[in-house]
């Protein structure tokens, strides 16, 4: 996985994804996703980082790790970078398995202790 880089928090943008990124929801996703890249694009933006918060999701299928390879030429021709969260597992798997993470900053992070929410 690519070392983390640090960049100011003043600086990430973040996009939480409120499920799994599969088939049935990438096109919506892509569309806020744009809406959210269109002011860097036009330097109407200053962030340098774009997070995607993919703790809610348990699956990522070969249309949402498109959408990711989309969205990291996208951001990087806008002159920033693109960061993953993930908590589940099977998610970080996909990202290792297809070399994603040799191109994307993928973190993963730990559920929380039993009783406790995220």
């Amino acid at each position: 996985m690519k070392p983390p880089i640090p960049v100011a928090e003043d600086k990430v943008i973040t996009y939480r994804l409120a499920g799994d990124l599969v088939s049935t929801n990438t096109e919506k996703v892509q569309a806020e996703l744009a809406r959210l890249l269109e002011p860097r694009v036009a330097g109407q933006a200053d962030w340098q980082m774009m997070r995607v918060d993919m703790q809610a999701a348990n699956r990522v299928d070969s249309s949402g790790l498109n959408l990711i390879v989309t969205l990291l030429k996208a951001v990087t021709k806008a002159g920033a970078r693109l960061q993953i969260i993930c908590r589940n597992p099977n998610v970080l798997r996909s990202f290792v398995f297809t070399h994603l993470d040799r191109q994307v900053e993928v973190i993963k992070v730990e559920a929380p202790p039993a009783g406790l929410k995220a």
